[in-house]
């Protein structure tokens, strides 16, 4: 059965979201190479990742736009392809 068209409301708002997750991917990148070269857990490295960019987004005021669970979602794709790539070696 073929799906019904989203609203452009519905649409308006997802792009609005998508674009305020992909604001943070520069930060996102470098909190990630910063942790990946501490002695932190997987989960210690993911949430002082998470944490780092809250962070920044409470000093620049704009900490009710974050959508942390899109963000943290990121995170770990972006991390993913790091890993499966080889960029992060295996300790």
């Amino acid at each position: 059965m073929p799906s019904k068209p989203r609203p452009s409301s519905v649409v308006a708002a997802t792009t609005k979201i998508n674009n305020q997750v992909l604001a943070y991917a520069p930060a996102a990148i470098a909190a990630i190479q910063a942790a990946e070269t501490s002695d932190l857990s997987g989960a210690a490295k993911r949430q002082a990742v998470i944490d780092g960019i809250l962070a920044g987004a409470r000093a620049g005021e704009t900490s009710q736009n974050v959508n942390v669970a899109a963000i943290s979602g990121m995170i770990d794709l972006i991390v993913s392809v790091l890993n499966a790539t080889g960029v992060f070696k295996k300790r």
